[in-house]
């Protein structure tokens, strides 16, 4: 009975002892290889593999975490891995840029197993723009024939609200090979794209148009034009500042009235102002007698927002009188009309300097020195001076 004990303690020590020196022999170790250096471009959902092997003698599950520069631009797939002994396994590491970024950010890569053992691989992430394109507007064009030319245009676009305009847009693919480009306006309605995607060869570049409807359009807007290529999802934004006015708008002044006497010569100034930020071409016309003219002055050119004097000359003859509506008429660029007017009573040139003299029809003297009043009366419409003369006998002065 008791070698029976003795052999059953036996066994069991050596069993113990076993499992203790299994124990001791089975550890945990790994190791993870990756580049320390990754070349990457901005803004294009890119991964990279780090790869993880299992070199201890038990199994383990590894988790991995990021830190860094980079950190908020990085994921993992899958999350979390299980290797048994000498089992290799991978994680893919999902970048995705800010857009329009380059040069060098840090990224510490730390993994970690279920009993805590850690291992932090440093990285430099080497960002390039590897799908550059640019956006370039142009100057506004009218007409859209089978080919449109195109020059640069830089700051606001200062438009006239009359009909259809174009601006064109060029978009320049920089790379060496092929790239689809999607398109997006965010603008009035009176606004719009001619194209919502672009494909462009490498080194190519290509022109689409943003349509714009100026008719009973006003004011100031602010275009928003946005485009993404389809490799690499770069992101292109441009601002594009948009004022329109009436570009025929004119300002135009003449006295309202007057009144001259036949045989007078009389001048008007005619005020003439271009309120808007366009200069523009003006022809001047008369509708009115032949004794009113604006000489050879009928031509001139007005620069933004300033005002010029042309000279409405009159000359009715002596015996002209009544009532005359002279029209001016202002023709901008010759699509409209401004108009003003003055309304001129002319008045014949005796009627206008008409007098009477009044003074005794019989006069009695007794050889003496005597006054007699004699009384003198405008009876025109003009102020005047008068010559008093007089007929008959050398005494009487």
């Amino acid at each position: 009975m008791n070698t029976k004990k003795i052999s059953l303690n036996l066994i069991s020590l050596v069993l113990i002892l076993v499992l203790v020196l299994g124990s001791v022999n089975a550890k945990e170790d790994f190791k993870a290889s990756t580049n320390k250096y990754v070349g990457l471009c901005s803004c294009s959902n890119q991964a990279y593999g780090i790869v993880v092997q299992n070199i201890g003698s038990v199994q383990n599950s590894y988790t991995i975490v990021a830190s860094g520069e980079a950190a908020d631009w990085v994921t993992f797939s899958p999350d979390k891995l299980t290797l048994i002994p000498r089992q290799k396994g991978k994680f893919s590491v999902i970048v995705n840029s800010a857009c329009n970024i380059g040069g060098d950010s840090d990224l510490d890569i730390f993994i970690t197993t279920d009993r805590g053992l850690t291992r932090v691989i440093k990285q430099t992430l080497k960002f390039s723009q590897c799908y550059d394109y640019s956006l370039q507007q142009g100057q506004v064009v009218e007409e859209i024939g089978e080919s449109i030319g195109f020059l640069q245009q830089d700051g606001i676009y200062s438009l006239c609200k009359d009909g259809r305009k174009s601006i064109p847009v060029l978009i320049k693919n920089n790379e060496n090979f092929q790239n689809k480009y999607k398109l997006f306006l965010d603008a009035p309605e009176w606004a719009g794209l001619n194209t919502y995607s672009v494909s462009l060869g490498a080194k190519k570049s290509g022109v689409f148009l943003i349509n714009l409807d100026l008719v009973d359009v006003e004011g100031e807007f602010d275009f928003k034009l946005d485009a993404v290529s389809e490799l690499g999802k770069v992101q292109r934004k441009n601002n594009i500042e948009v004022n329109v006015q009436d570009c025929y708008a004119l300002e135009l002044d003449l006295k309202g009235e007057d009144t001259v006497c036949g045989g007078e010569e009389r001048s008007y100034d005619v005020s003439i102002k271009n309120p808007v930020d366009f200069g523009k071409n003006i022809k001047l016309f008369l509708d009115a007698p032949e004794w009113a003219s604006f000489g050879n002055n009928t031509s001139l050119y007005l620069k933004s927002e300033k005002e010029k004097e042309a000279i409405l000359s009159i000359s009715p003859n002596e015996e002209i009188s009544g009532n005359f509506l002279v029209k001016v008429s202002a023709l901008v660029e010759n699509k409209a009309t401004f108009e003003d007017q003055i309304n001129i009573e002319v008045i014949p040139k005796f009627s206008c300097y008409k007098a009477d003299i009044s003074t005794r029809t019989s006069i009695t003297n007794f050889y003496s020195k005597e006054f007699y009043p004699a009384k003198i009366r405008n009876d025109g419409i003009k102020e005047t001076n008068y010559d008093v003369g007089l007929e008959g006998p050398s005494w009487v002065r």
